[in-house]
């Protein structure tokens, strides 16, 4: 993998970890329902993904495997101190995912698989790059 590459797999790997981060804080800015009714809080997921595409093209991941799992246990502990309840996490992520990425009209199963798709490129992203840094060849 050549240099240009890798920064882009960086630039992509960067937007995914600002979308994990994103829907962290549109979960937690949702819990204010003040907020919630006079703003559209899944917009935080957009403005991670801004952020995470921005600092993607100036700086390199030094430690892409443990961002990734952080952002994945940042997400894990702010589902389930939301609710423990596995029918309404479903609900909880899938309206988060069709209000962020300005998508109403989705279903909340087509909205769960994007989010689970997103969050499987994550990782795959991750297990990547920490292949090519180290600089062994991976099968990931």
């Amino acid at each position: 993998m050549n240099t240009k590459q890798r920064k882009w797999l960086n630039v992509l790997g960067s937007g995914l970890l600002g979308f994990n981060f994103g829907f962290v804080a549109a979960l937690l800015l949702a819990q204010w329902t003040w907020l919630e009714l006079r703003f559209n809080t899944g917009l935080a997921i957009l403005v991670g993904v801004g952020i995470g595409l921005v600092i993607g093209l100036f700086r390199t991941i030094k430690h892409p495997l443990a961002i990734a799992s952080l952002s994945l246990l940042a997400m894990l502990i702010s589902l389930l101190a939301i609710d423990a309840q596995l029918s309404s996490l479903k609900i909880l992520t899938g309206y988060t995912i069709r209000e962020g990425l300005l998508m109403p009209d989705i279903s909340l199963q087509a909205a769960n698989l994007i989010f689970s798709l997103l969050t499987l490129g994550s990782i795959l992203v991750a297990f990547v790059l920490k292949g090519k840094i180290s600089g062994r060849t991976s099968r990931y």
